[in-house]
């Protein structure tokens, strides 16, 4: 089994993938159309996780000091290895 394969995957992909390749195909310019899409999708990743963060920062927020929070948090980061 491919690595490809093991993938799961979430059916908003597989109904989004063949609706990009159509549009891919059709446009002027489907280089420009990719970078654009990679770059919303790109961009909706990173406000999700900044919202999934502030959303777990809150509780302790109330709870502890912002920059004791940030020190554990950079000993945290430190300690784990990339790609986790």
């Amino acid at each position: 089994m491919t690595d490809q394969t093991q993938i799961r995957r979430d059916p908003l992909v597989e109904h989004a993938v063949p609706l990009v390749a159509k549009a891919m195909y059709l446009a002027e310019d489907a280089n420009d159309l990719w970078e654009y899409f990679r770059d919303r999708v790109e961009a909706e990743r990173h406000r999700i996780v900044e919202d999934a963060i502030r959303e777990a920062l809150e509780p302790l927020e109330e709870r502890f000091a912002i920059d004791e929070i940030a020190r554990v948090a950079s000993v945290m980061a430190a300690e784990r290895p990339h790609g986790d």
